[in-house]
């Protein structure tokens, strides 16, 4: 096994007095919910919000050493667990998934085994009940003495297989589904969404919108923009 680093940087924050910080948004915040009607409000609004940008900011400078420092901790310390674990975890999930399969496989060859031996046991049932059933009547036998000969040998049982692997008592699987994510088609779904009336359609909650995309899609276009399904909105912004 890989030698694994037990040591982890352990980072002993002070905690920044933030009171005064505290107070001073307070004075500020009333400040912000100004209506703007002229060129005096509009010049007061602006030096408040310039105020509480410089806040934030003197908020961030103080705080964000450290939360770089608790990150930092905390990727060191994910790192050695990691390490620690990956020469194990590897094949361990390997082994687990061999000891699943196998045990999956040999339930299912045995599920098989019994379908095949109640439908040869049924073809079976069939063929003896009407070979019965004309002996019967050959003999006499009524039309209800012959159909309760026929649902008898028709009942016969086939044997119960018996499993060739037992799961050790600790061992409990499970069958989950998935999509394959490396083979599939968008396109074609897509068109099957499109195929369909838009209400009741149970095909569109399988897709959702790459906003990332549709932005930059947005941004690009600007005015001239035409996304089908989408509105392009302009968000005027600015800085103080």
């Amino acid at each position: 096994m890989a030698k694994v680093s037990q040591t982890a940087e352990i980072v002993k924050v002070k905690e920044p007095d933030t009171a005064a910080m505290v107070a001073q948004g307070k004075r500020i915040i009333p400040r912000l919910t100004i209506v703007i009607k002229d060129q005096d409000t509009l010049d007061d609004a602006t030096k408040w919000a310039q105020a509480a940008e410089q806040w934030i900011e003197n908020v961030e400078a103080t705080v964000d050493p450290v939360v770089d420092a608790t990150n930092k901790a905390h990727k060191a310390a994910v790192k050695m667990r990691t390490d620690l674990l990956a020469p194990i975890a590897g094949p361990l999930k390997l082994l687990k998934s061999a000891i699943f399969n196998f045990i999956e496989k040999k339930r299912r060859e045995d599920r098989q085994k019994q379908l095949d031996l109640e439908a040869e046991q049924d073809r079976k049932n069939r063929e003896d009940a009407d070979r019965i059933a004309k002996a019967a009547k050959k003999t006499g036998a009524d039309a209800e003495t012959v159909e309760a000969v026929r649902e008898e040998v028709l009942s016969r049982p086939a044997p119960i297989v018996q499993p060739r692997v037992v799961a050790p008592e600790t061992v409990q699987t499970r069958v989950t589904w998935d999509v394959d994510r490396e083979r599939y088609s968008l396109y074609t779904l897509v068109k099957a969404i499109a195929a369909m009336p838009e209400e009741g359609n149970h095909l569109l909650e399988l897709v959702e919108p790459n906003f990332v995309n549709l932005r930059r899609r947005a941004v690009s276009g600007k005015e001239t923009a035409v996304i089908p399904g989408f509105t392009v909105k302009k968000t005027v912004g600015g800085s103080l």
